[in-house]
């Protein structure tokens, strides 16, 4: 009994043990099997020991990835299959959008169902040609905009693209089964949750059978998640046909049928909708699940679960058919319905529309016509509004620019009227100061009565200046204050320089008088001499003169034993004084502006303070008023220190010391080099120039002599002065001081050097005659043009040159001059006729051509013709800017 207790445990020991090791074996002859039934065959893959040492590197760094980079990576694909999900839908209604309006351009005639395939198109396929008729897309219609119908478009061909590992290196055999980004996060949802409702594993063993079959599985899930979506769309096409066919006729309903409607409609009763076994698509969640896992890439490929193992060991014998082949059955039975059932019910909706669509009434056409004039209608007064509104808003705020411009002004006025009082002030005590330092030098003079008789006219002028002054200073302008300011300043200045002459005068006249106290000798006393007759003057004088100006150096013409004056046949006295104190003061500036004009450094802002100079003056012309003020503008603000656009640069004359006087010598100079330059080739450029030059003039009283002096160093004959040659002067030395010009060591031609000349004289003459504006004291008017001509009548006449700058002078000056002088003018000109012009033939050689003296004799014979003298050509009129 005991022996066989024994014996029957140990035979059902033993018939378990050989049921398991029965059942092992029946596995693995099934899992052989299936290993060879399916895909090609196993490589025999030699063992690479080196290779296999790289791979567990890579994959131990794989797997030692900290928790952060494993979320930063995770975020980082879940941010790209966003990006890629939103490019597809964007693409995906740029095709839609698309196909309406090709659709809508086309005409309106509907097309048939324009595609060949039909459910009996895969009926009776080999199975080998099953993968090719999946990868076909089912074409489906798409109503058009306005209740037409597009006609069936074949898409293309749909799926999963897997990539494929052509790099060399290690990588992990389930990165073959990881889906693309383009595949998007709804159609992943929807995947797991298609494979979940299947019962399969979203990640099984990555052997290499499997990942094939799981891919092509996966493909065909998203072949039919798109022909689901593709259902669906077709469903709101009807229903928004419906809809519009309701809108376009009042009243009637369209019903369509329920076979041609989904379970999904909820416009249907349940009762009406035709009983079917449930398909697989119904039960697809589109959207998919948010809770659906994601595959974890970081499993390693060797941590297989033996659960798993075991659960594939445990399927039934029936059931040896793949699960991928099962469902694969099932997508093409699903596809065959679903292609019949979309024929048909897009033959159906198509007829059944057909049949329902008609024609608008000419009631609707004017309902919309209608509706379209009151939406017009309403739209005009809207915008209406917005106008006015829009209009008053500007009004109001033009108003307050206009009170706020306005409140600015009077702020401005306001300060200006302070400023021009306290200059006015400052001006007003240098003016009593001055004539108090006047009168002190008056009374200390020698021989007094005498010598007021040589400086009356500087003397008559400095009182016009006063009375000038105490007009301006009492007159108001409230619209420009500081006009009148500057005004009485320019006045204060030309009384200063008229004050500072007389007191050289005096000064030198005592020493004239201490020196004929100092020899004993008696002198016959002088009457007063007219303006026609040269002022004499001692040999000590004309030493003093030689001292302090080398071109005011000349041969005594005669000398008397009793030590009597010196006849001066090439200069008056007075306009010596003048013309060396003046290029004393112009060799002093230009000696202050040495440092700043050697400076290496300063080159380049040399060099833009130059353009900033000579680009206004070469611009300069009558075109308009405007453009005439322009330049005037520029120049100004350059000599006020204020930054000037040169360019694309903005450059500013006080940035460097030295800068501001040598933009001021500078600009003077070229101003009067104009004259030879450009008046002497076009006639008509002196005068807006000379307005130009009389402006800034008016404003720079220092600019002003600068201008003077220049012009008596490039033509010493407005002084006038003929230069004498010196002792031991050569030829080319004495030409040169004498404005010729040398090249090659060649002098120049005499008419090319009359012609030059002549343009400097005339654009003297233009700057003489030239009004200010806003009626302004002339700086350097038609008193000094009288005594220029007078002083130039009391020479005597040099070759060639006299007539030349005589005729030039009168052809500019002479009208003006006739105007203001009236018939002291006509006696002088009857003087020029007669007695001075014989004196201009008698220097003139025999058989010399006479060019210049030929001029002027036609000058002063057409002027007495006519009874005067005509203006000049090209001279601005007065309000002309």
């Amino acid at each position: 009994m005991k022996y066989y207790a024994s014996l029957k445990g140990w035979q059902e020991n033993f018939s378990t043990s050989w049921s398991t090791i029965v059942k092992m074996l029946h596995l693995y002859f099934l899992l052989t099997q299936a290993r060879h039934t399916t895909g090609p065959e196993p490589k025999n893959i030699a063992y690479d020991a080196d290779n296999e040492k790289r791979r567990k590197e890579q994959l131990k760094r794989l797997f030692e990835r900290t928790s952060e980079q494993v979320e930063e990576e995770a975020n980082l694909l879940q941010e790209l299959r966003k990006i890629e999900a939103r490019k597809k839908d964007r693409e995906r209604k740029t095709q839609d959008l698309q196909k309406l309006i090709t659709a809508a351009d086309s005409g309106g005639s509907v097309t048939g169902a324009a595609t060949d395939h039909s459910p009996s198109t895969h009926r009776g396929t080999p199975p080998d040609k099953k993968q090719q008729i999946r990868k076909k897309n089912t074409p489906f219609v798409t109503p058009k905009a306005k209740l037409e119908l597009l006609p069936s478009v074949e898409t293309p061909s749909t799926g999963i693209k897997f990539p494929e590992f052509k790099a060399s290196g290690v990588f992990l055999r389930s990165q073959r089964m990881k889906l693309p980004p383009s595949v998007g996060q709804k159609k992943s949802k929807a995947i797991e949750q298609m494979l979940t409702e299947l019962g399969l594993e979203l990640n099984p063993m990555p052997t290499e059978d499997i990942c094939q079959n799981f891919n092509e599985l996966r493909s065909d899930l998203v072949l039919l998640y798109e022909l689901k979506l593709g259902l669906s769309t077709c469903e709101y096409e009807l229903q928004a046909l419906r809809h519009q066919y309701e809108a376009l006729a009042p009243g009637k309903t369209l019903e369509i049928p329920p076979s041609l409607l989904s379970n999904n409609d909820p416009t249907i009763q349940p009762e009406e909708i035709p009983t079917r076994p449930k398909t697989l698509s119904e039960v697809i969640d589109i959207v998919g699940s948010a809770a659906t896992p994601m595959l974890d890439e970081t499993t390693p490929v060797y941590n297989l679960s033996n659960h798993m193992i075991m659960r594939l060991f445990e399927l039934k014998e029936q059931q040896r058919l793949s699960t991928a082949t099962i469902f694969m059955k099932k997508i093409e039975d699903f596809k065959e319905v679903s292609r019949r059932s979309d024929e048909e019910e897009c033959l159906r909706k198509k007829q059944e529309l057909e049949e329902r669509l008609v024609p608008k009434r000419e009631s609707q056409v004017d309902v919309e016509r209608t509706i379209q004039r009151l939406q017009d209608e309403a739209r005009q007064r809207f915008q209406q509004k917005e106008d006015q509104i829009n209009q008053k808003l500007k009004e109001i705020k033009s108003i307050q620019e206009k009170e706020l411009q306005e409140d600015l002004k009077k702020k401005t006025l306001e300060l200006h009227v302070a400023e021009a009082k306290r200059r006015k002030g400052m001006s007003s005590s240098k003016l009593e100061s001055l004539l108090k330092l006047l009168n002190e030098s008056v009374t200390a003079c020698q021989e007094r009565d005498s010598f007021l008789q040589t400086v009356q006219m500087k003397l008559d002028r400095v009182t016009a200046l006063k009375a000038q002054f105490q007009v301006v200073v009492n007159n108001a302008n409230h619209e420009d204050p500081l006009n009148s300011a500057i005004r009485s300043e320019n006045i204060v200045k030309q009384v200063e320089d008229l004050v500072e002459v007389i007191r050289d005068d005096i000064v030198k006249n005592n020493a004239i008088v201490q020196e004929k106290n100092a020899s004993s000798k008696r002198q016959q006393p002088q009457p007063a001499l007219p303006s026609s007759v040269v002022m004499p003057v001692t040999s000590s004088a004309v030493k003093q003169e030689h001292r302090n100006d080398q071109h005011g150096r000349f041969e005594k013409k005669t000398s008397a034993p009793n030590g009597e004056l010196e006849d001066l046949n090439f200069v008056r006295k007075e306009d010596l004084v003048v013309y060396s104190q003046l290029q004393s003061e112009l060799r002093q500036y230009e000696a202050n502006t040495a440092a700043f004009s050697g400076d290496l450094s300063l080159k380049t802002l040399r060099f833009e303070l130059q353009k900033a100079v000579l680009h206004p003056v070469n611009e300069i012309s009558d075109q308009s008023g405007q453009h005439l003020q322009d330049k005037l503008d520029r120049l100004r603000s350059l000599l006020q220190g204020n930054s000037v656009h040169v360019g694309s640069r903005m450059v500013r004359a006080t940035e460097h010391p030295g800068g501001l006087e040598y933009c001021t010598n500078l600009l003077a100079r070229r101003l009067v080099a104009q004259g030879e330059d450009q008046v002497n080739v076009n006639p008509k450029a002196a005068f807006p120039i000379a307005a130009i030059i009389t402006e800034l003039w008016l404003e720079f009283p220092v600019f002003g002599r600068l201008v003077l002096a220049h012009f008596y160093r490039q033509c010493p004959y407005l002084v006038p002065y003929y230069l004498p040659q010196q002792e031991g002067q050569s030829n080319e030395d004495y030409y040169k001081s004498l404005g010729y010009r040398y090249s090659g060591g060649k002098v120049e031609q005499q008419p090319t050097y009359l012609k030059r000349m002549s343009g400097v004289v005339r654009l003297y003459a233009a700057v003489l005659i030239s009004l200010p504006r806003r009626n302004q004291p002339h700086p350097h008017g038609l008193e000094h043009a009288w005594r220029y001509l007078a002083a130039l009548l009391n020479l005597s006449p040099r070759n060639d040159i006299t007539a030349a700058i005589l005729v030039e002078f009168l052809t500019v000056a002479g009208s003006a001059m006739s105007k203001e002088y009236g018939k002291q003018f006509q006696k002088m000109l009857h003087l020029i006729c007669t007695e001075y012009f014989t004196m201009i033939r008698n220097v003139t050689p025999k058989g010399s051509g006479g060019g210049p003296v030929t001029r002027l004799e036609e000058f002063l014979h057409e002027s007495i013709t006519k009874g005067g003298i005509s203006p000049p050509a090209g001279q601005l009129s007065p309000r002309f800017w």
